[in-house]
C-alpha cells in the first residue's frame, strides 16, 4: 500500500519514510526489510540503525541488536545512551562481563558531560545489575 501512496525511489530519505510508514501501522517485516535495504545504501544511517534495534528489541530478538550497537557505537563513541542501551540488551544475552564494561563507559560518558549518574534511573539500575559501585 505505502509504496503506492509514497513516490518509492531508493535514496534514503524514502526508504526512511516508507519503513516509518509500515511502523505506524504495526506492519513491522516489511519496516525490517525496508530498514535493512537503506543500511546497504546508506551504512551508518543511524536513525534506521535505531529504529531495526527498536524493531529487535520488541521480538526478543536481542543476538541482531548488539552488532547494529556495535555500529552504531563506533559511529558516536561518545554517546552514553548508546553504551547503556548495549548493556541492557548484553545482559538479556547473560553477558554481564561485557555490560559491566558497557555500563562503566557510560558512567564515564555521562561524568564528562557534566551530568551526576545518579540522577540518571537507567544508569543506576544497570550499574547495579552489573555489581558497579554507586
Amino acid at each position: 500500500y505505502f509504496k503506492k501512496v509514497i513516490p518509492f525511489d531508493s535514496q534514503a530519505g524514502a526508504l526512511g519514510n516508507l519503513a516509518r510508514s509500515y511502523l505506524e501501522v504495526g506492519d513491522t517485516q516489511n519496516a525490517e526489510q525496508t530498514l535493512l535495504e537503506l543500511l546497504k545504501k546508506a551504512p551508518g544511517h543511524l536513525p534506521s540503525t535505531d529504529s531495526l534495534v527498536s524493531i529487535y528489541f520488541r521480538q526478543n530478538e536481542y543476538a541482531k541488536i548488539i552488532p547494529l550497537l556495535n555500529e552504531m557505537i563506533a559511529l558516536k563513541s561518545n554517546s552514553a545512551m548508546l553504551y547503556k542501551k548495549r548493556a541492557f540488551v548484553l545482559l538479556q544475552l547473560n553477558d554481564r562481563a561485557r555490560a559491566y564494561d558497557d555500563v562503566k563507559n557510560a558512567v564515564e560518558l555521562t561524568k564528562r558531560e557534566n551530568r551526576n549518574p545518579n540522577d540518571d534511573a537507567q544508569l543506576m539500575e544497570l550499574m547495579k545489575s552489573v555489581g558497579l559501585p554507586q
